[in-house]
């Protein structure tokens, strides 16, 4: 008993020290620009939710990212979507008022109404954010992604879009 009591005392005083916690980052996000591979441009203005999951530790903070995003062509007939994507992600919060993050896509897809389905998706995204509160952030992320298939065909596809979002960054 006298072993578990100061084993329990080094892992919470450890703790402490770190300043390790668990990371749950939840938010919305509306898109404000983008482009596909082509010459569509995608509509401002269309909704998305998703949140974080991780580890932050001094700062640096380290996870996994999923966001669902409700997309809209300005074709002609305009062509809705819906597209998921789930990243892994490094970020640092600063002490006063900035983070930084970035991420890369190792799953998710584009579903579009008439079509196959876009998936194997890759690519990069990049954020900014800003603190205003404790505990709201409000986020500018760009992000660009391809996929490399469609209905089991291989293709080509690039799609570039900027989204702002307002989180709220919790640790545990």
């Amino acid at each position: 008993m006298k072993n578990f009591l100061l084993a329990l005392a080094m892992v919470v005083s450890l703790t402490s020290v770190s300043q390790a916690a668990l990371l749950f980052e939840p938010m919305i996000n509306v898109n404000m620009a983008g482009e596909i591979d082509g010459g569509d441009d995608l509509k401002a203005g269309t909704f998305g939710m998703g949140a974080r999951l991780g580890y932050q530790m001094m700062g640096l903070q380290l996870g996994v990212d999923y966001q669902q995003n409700a997309l809209t062509t300005d074709a002609s007939p305009e062509v809705d979507g819906d597209s998921t994507e789930i990243a892994a992600f490094i970020g640092y919060d600063f002490p006063v008022l900035l983070r930084v993050f970035a991420g890369y896509a190792v799953g998710g897809k584009l579903a579009t109404d008439g079509s196959a389905d876009f998936e194997g998706i890759s690519g990069m995204k990049f954020g900014i954010g800003l603190k205003l509160f404790p505990l709201i952030s409000i986020n500018l992320e760009q992000k660009n992604y391809n996929y490399d298939e469609q209905g089991g065909s291989a293709i080509d596809q690039d799609i570039s879009m900027t989204t702002l979002s307002i989180s709220l960054p919790l640790t545990f």
